[in-house]
């Protein structure tokens, strides 16, 4: 599949609307994400679903939906407490625009968990079945 991202919070982001092609490559960009302040990255992959990733630091988020904009929306929770215990706040929050936003703890995964479920949709186009969905 190829996907397209997009930095909701830097227009001038080298990678927006490169195409990505190769596993390796979107590697490096969430590897390269990761490093920066908490910011939502969409990636808009060509089967007509997208992912709106919050990256950053060790933890992130997921959302799933249509790029055409329709419903559902579905963002991923975590089906246990584990993974965010050393965290001691109710919400993280990530920019877009230069606004933050919120995001609740049970949406909140470690920066591993959230590569993963990436590379799942990459590589199927589909969202990922190891964590639960719930439409927002």
């Amino acid at each position: 599949m190829k996907i397209i991202p997009l930095d909701m919070e830097d227009s001038d982001n080298p990678w927006n609307n490169a195409a990505i092609t190769e596993r390796v490559s979107l590697i490096k960009l969430l590897d390269y994400s990761s490093k920066r302040k908490p910011f939502l990255l969409e990636l808009a992959g060509d089967n007509g679903f997208k992912l709106i990733i919050g990256i950053g630091g060790p933890w992130g988020c997921v959302q799933f939906s249509s790029i055409d904009g329709n419903p559902p929306y579905l963002i991923a929770m975590r089906k246990d407490e584990k993974g965010t215990d050393a965290l001691d706040v109710d919400e993280v929050e990530f920019l877009a625009g230069g606004t933050p936003t919120p995001i609740s703890m049970h949406q909140i995964f470690p920066y591993e968990k959230v590569k993963d479920m990436v590379v799942y949709f990459f590589e199927t186009g589909h969202r990922s079945p190891s964590v639960e969905w719930e439409e927002i």
